[in-house]
């Protein structure tokens, strides 16, 4: 009884309820306010997150300054490629290593340790600090790096005498002039397959010390340091005599040829050449000879070969050119191997030039 008495009270409220308002709940869409209480609640996140102050990155604090440290300039101004060697003084004695603020400068400690100097090579341009750092405390000059067109693919070299090294300097199309100190010699030299606006130079060391390689253009200038040491090649040649004043020693080994003035324990190098000596089946004979003949042309009818601007050294064996056909055409620019039938072969402008200076007489070591 008790029972059906509620389900007759509720079916009173529902006959109660209007029927427009029930089909009204059953199609109106998902609740637009609980919509706009979500965008509400994200927009009030949104605005907290940004009143909230995020405190800036304290700067890292200013290196301490090294006292009774002193460098032999105030300030630098170089071009981009170029560098600087300085002389730091420490009053006390203390050990130094080199310190910089950015990577568009890059320093490194040079020279021996009674004589160590500071080098600093700008890299890119820009605005730093240099110097050298003291038991964590500094001494520090500005720096300005500034543009240049002339970029050298070598940073730095380490060279016995009669060395050769070749390197590329490419600049904004203009051909650029290359200064070194007289211990080396630089030549440009014609080379296939270079960058474009780019030139190559050979760089042959004659003489021990550290020399400065700069390329210059209109002002602007890029340089790398060349530290050049005494070779065997240099110190054997201190044992032999000449007739003259000139002396020729052509390593097979090395395939090198290198010739000196001056006289026995005090010769100089003057040049030094790559080279082809005697292949394996036909070698170059090793002794010690002198030079007996010359000429500017010879033609080998049995092999089909000659050659420009032969030195003879000993019989049919002689210094020449690259070889050539009949009409004077090089067959074969190979050096640095050996190859040919017993003579030297050298570059055609170098045994040019061996041909014009070297005396009769002088004397020619092969080993």
């Amino acid at each position: 009884m008790k029972k059906l008495l509620i389900f007759v009270a509720a079916a009173a409220v529902l006959l109660a309820w209007p029927l427009s308002s029930l089909a009204s709940s059953l199609t109106e869409p998902y609740p637009l306010n609980q919509t706009a209480s979500s965008e509400t609640g994200q927009s009030s996140a949104q605005e907290e997150l940004s009143s909230v102050s995020v405190p800036e990155a304290e700067p890292e604090p200013e290196p301490e300054q090294a006292q009774g440290v002193t460098l032999d300039a105030e300030s630098l101004s170089l071009y981009e490629g170029d560098y600087v060697e300085l002389r730091v003084t420490v009053e006390s004695g203390e050990p130094w290593e080199p310190w910089s603020s950015s990577d568009a400068v890059r320093c490194e400690m040079v020279g021996d340790s009674g004589d160590p100097r500071l080098r600093v090579t700008a890299l890119e341009p820009g605005e730093a600090s240099v110097g050298v750092s003291v038991n964590g405390a500094v001494k520090t000059i500005p720096i300005e790096v500034m543009w240049s067109p002339i970029r050298i693919d070598t940073e730095s070299l380490q060279m016995e005498t009669g060395g050769i090294y070749g390197f590329v300097v490419q600049t904004d199309g203009r051909e650029p002039e290359l200064t070194a100190d007289p211990i080396v010699r630089i030549e440009r030299v014609e080379k296939n397959g270079l960058p474009e606006n780019s030139w190559y130079y050979e760089i042959t060391a004659l003489e021990s010390g550290m020399v400065r390689v700069c390329a210059q253009l209109d002002g602007y200038r890029a340089a790398f340091p060349a530290s050049v040491s005494q070779s065997e090649m240099e110190r054997l040649a201190q044992e032999y005599s000449s007739p003259t004043s000139w002396l020729v020693l052509a390593d097979l080994d090395a395939q090198k040829v290198a010739v000196f003035r001056g006289e026995q324990g005090n010769w100089r190098m003057d040049r030094a050449m790559l080279c082809a000596s005697g292949a394996d089946a036909t070698p170059t004979p090793k002794g010690v000879y002198h030079v007996q003949s010359r000429g500017s042309w010879f033609f080998n009818e049995s092999l089909g070969e000659g050659a420009q601007w032969y030195v003879g050294f000993w019989g049919d064996y002689l210094f020449h050119s690259f070889p050539m056909d009949r009409s004077r055409k090089v067959t074969d620019y190979r050096l640095g191997m050996p190859l040919s039938h017993g003579c030297i072969r050298l570059r055609t402008d170098e045994a040019k030039w061996l041909y014009d200076n070297l005396p009769y007489n002088s004397t020619v070591v092969i080993y």
